[in-house]
């Protein structure tokens, strides 16, 4: 483990001062343990990664207001800081089965650059990358109106990398939720237990931006709107084989082909293991 990293972009992310004056909590999640941990100092974290052995290490990009319980990361309706926003670009072949990515760091490269706003932080995530893009002053989550401008801003950046993603012929994760944890840089992933490689800052201490000048560089609203109208929201459906397909379900597969596919089984290559493709359902 390289402590020296994970502090340096730990601190630049987040920063005890912050932690201190909002008394949020940065979040820890080991996997596959799940172990959760919530600190109040960057330093608590980065003094205690050693502990963790054959662990995966992750941090909550967004910090808690309250600190988790019951074996939970929180939830993104009880985040307090936003720091900034941040994609994860997945890199086609070893553990990326997906045809539909980029195929090496130089295009996602090229796919960042097109964006027109430098990341302040990139990292090489072992197969793939993680990207930030750090405000001027972190986004407090304090009212209602503050959480729905959090998402929002969220939402919009998600879009507008999936509709460049797509320009490239590319489906990349859309990681809008404020909940989302991300690994931590001087660590080391294990995804693949047959090539355990290291979590690296190849970028920092790049240009920081105001919430302003990041949406300049966004979708517009309108389109994330538009997507929210288009939701079919269906209630939970106990389906029992013997009676028949439900008719919420024949309805679902009438108007959403991939979830068709899916009941179908006929996507079975897209996942890793029966558990995943059940949870897709």
């Amino acid at each position: 483990m390289d402590s020296t990293q994970a502090s340096k972009f730990l601190n630049l992310w987040f920063g005890d001062s912050v932690l201190e004056e909002t008394g949020s909590y940065l979040v820890r999640m080991d996997l596959p343990s799940r172990n959760i941990k919530s600190y109040t100092r960057v330093s608590s974290l980065v003094d205690n990664l050693d502990h963790a052995t054959k662990q995966d290490i992750y941090y909550g990009v967004c910090s808690q207001s309250r600190r988790p319980q019951n074996g939970l990361r929180g939830s993104a309706e009880t985040i307090c800081v936003m720091p900034g926003l941040w994609a994860d670009i997945d890199i086609k072949g070893g553990a990326h089965s997906n045809e539909c990515l980029p195929g090496s760091v130089e295009e996602a490269d090229s796919f960042l650059e097109e964006l027109g706003v430098e990341p302040t932080v990139k990292i090489h995530s072992g197969h793939g990358l993680q990207v930030y893009w750090k405000f001027v002053d972190p986004f407090i989550v304090i009212s209602g109106s503050d959480l729905t401008r959090a998402n929002t801003l969220t939402k919009r950046w998600a879009k507008t990398l999936g509709l460049l993603g797509e320009k490239y012929g590319w489906k990349l994760d859309s990681v809008h939720d404020l909940s989302r944890i991300f690994r931590v840089p001087g660590t080391v992933n294990r995804k693949n237990p047959d090539e355990i490689v290291p979590v690296d800052t190849l970028i920092d201490g790049g240009d920081s931006y105001s919430i302003p000048s990041m949406e300049n560089n966004m979708v517009p609203l309108a389109m994330i709107e538009n997507d929210s109208r288009r939701r079919v929201v269906i209630p939970p459906v106990k389906a029992n084989v013997q009676d028949g397909i439900p008719f919420q379900v024949e309805q679902l597969c009438d108007i959403n082909p991939q979830f068709k596919r899916t009941w179908e089984k006929r996507r079975g290559n897209e996942f890793k293991s029966m558990s995943e493709y059940e949870f897709s359902i």
